[in-house]
């Protein structure tokens, strides 16, 4: 499956201490069980856009997360639940956008 987990766009001086937010709050994210049980492992990419009207920067990632045969049957976890997940590892105060999708081969 494909993740992108997203933080509220920050201001220059803030882009560092986002950034090591982010990666902690990644580790804690893929320790709780659910997602432990339902993954394989991740290959994980931070893509840092600039939104230059406002001068701020919008750091996220995009996972790869290999996912076991069941979890589409069993261990599935819904984009609502991926939301809250990640909100509560990041320890936000409030709901950060998240997509999840599929990724299929040809």
């Amino acid at each position: 499956i494909f993740l992108t987990l997203t933080v509220r766009n920050v201001e220059g001086d803030g882009l560092k201490p986002a950034i090591s937010d982010m990666m902690k709050g990644f580790n804690r994210l893929m320790k709780y069980k659910r997602v432990d049980k339902a993954t394989l492992g991740y290959f994980r990419a931070l893509e840092i856009t600039k939104n230059h009207e406002e001068d701020t920067y919008h750091p996220h990632f995009h996972v790869l997360l290999p996912v076991k045969k069941s979890y589409f049957t069993h261990n599935y976890i819904k984009q609502s639940e991926w939301t809250s997940l990640w909100k509560k590892a990041m320890k936000l105060d409030y709901t950060p956008i998240v997509d999840i999708r599929r990724v299929k081969g040809k």
